[in-house]
């Protein structure tokens, strides 16, 4: 009997042994995938059933809820550090603002006037915003009448929806992409001589050694390509171009007529800019060079708006710098975009 008794108690003690074993096995399975891995590694048997002195062998559903899990947990790092490096790359304004930025021989860039942006067919003057400064939200008159009485023309750091801190830019010359750029702060102010609203984004210095042929650079807030069929010269003030990426090429041509009429300038001449396209001519823009104020005129062909159609950007620069921009529909040239800085 006695023998029987102790039969029964080693029973006991060995079903609370297996009890024990069992929780421990639970626990161990609720462990991170990435801890079993380890293990798994340890023991050099990732084929066969592992089995330890004090756990009972991995269940088959248990391997396939530790793979399961580990393959989330990849997910989702993976995840994580797709959108870090994305937002770190590239930041898009859905306003997709354009820059006109201007490289002095030798000298590095650090800023760059906006000339406005698009979104969705529709495009954008920085007339069309307001500015906020120091808590304070104004249109254009309003901050115009700020200026006047403050009495300074002196730029001011403002929020802009136009224009926002770490929008990222690629900037080109007419022939070729340039370089990739973020903003820092945006500076808004009146100009004095002209009485336009002037928008500035500042950049950290940088020097793009490219530019071959003008100065002036061109930046995109969007992620496409906007050059991409540069503008071809056959020869002076003519180039071909494919501006609708419909596989014909269009010619462009300046033509420059001289002027006598303005008493004072000795080297006047206007200028015609004209579009061959399906057979016909069509008047892109007239222009008025003296010499002085104005004595450049040049074009450029970017994508300013990402929809594959080259716009013409029409550069009349001196004393005084005017930049339009303008998008052809067909054999219709329309001036959806322009900036002036001068008297």
């Amino acid at each position: 009997m006695k023998r029987i008794y102790i039969f029964i108690i080693i029973m006991i003690i060995g079903a609370s042994f297996v009890a024990c074993d069992k929780n421990e096995y639970i626990n161990a399975s609720k462990k991170s995938s990435v801890f079993s891995d380890i293990q798994q590694e340890k023991r050099g048997d990732n084929s066969e059933e592992n089995t330890t002195e004090d756990s009972q062998p991995m269940t088959e559903q248990a391997k396939e809820s530790s793979i399961k899990t580990n393959h989330d947990v990849k997910s989702q790092e993976s995840s994580d550090v797709n959108q870090e490096e994305s937002v770190f790359l590239f930041k898009t304004n859905n306003l997709h603002p354009i820059v006109i930025a201007y490289e002095p021989d030798g000298e590095s860039i650090s800023s760059a006037f906006v000339l406005g942006g698009s979104m969705d067919g529709k495009w954008f003057n920085i007339t069309d915003f307001s500015v906020a400064l120091n808590g304070n939200t104004m249109n254009i008159d309003e901050y115009t009448n700020y200026q006047y009485s403050c009495e300074t023309a002196e730029p001011q750091n403002v929020e802009i929806d136009l224009l926002k801190k770490g929008d990222t830019f690629r900037f080109y010359s007419d022939i070729e992409y340039v370089s990739e750029q973020k903003v820092e702060q945006s500076l808004f102010y009146i100009s004095e001589l002209s009485g336009d609203a002037i928008l500035e984004a500042v950049f950290e210095p940088f020097s793009p050694a490219n530019t071959k042929n003008n100065s002036y650079l061109i930046g995109v807030n969007g992620e496409w390509n906007a050059l991409p069929r540069p503008l071809k010269q056959l020869e002076k003030n003519k180039y071909s171009i494919d501006i609708d990426n419909d596989g014909e090429e269009e010619i462009l041509n300046i033509v420059e007529t001289p002027n006598n009429d303005e008493e004072g300038f000795i080297n006047l001449r206007d200028i015609k800019l004209l579009l061959e396209k399906d057979g016909e001519e069509i008047l892109v823009e007239t222009s008025f060079l003296d010499g002085e104020y104005t004595e450049n005129f040049f074009i450029y062909a970017l994508d300013l708006n990402g929809d594959e159609i080259l716009e013409i950007l029409t550069f009349t620069t001196g004393n005084n710098v005017s930049i339009q921009a303008k998008q052809i529909n067909g054999n219709v040239v329309n001036s959806v975009l322009s900036f002036y800085m001068g008297d």
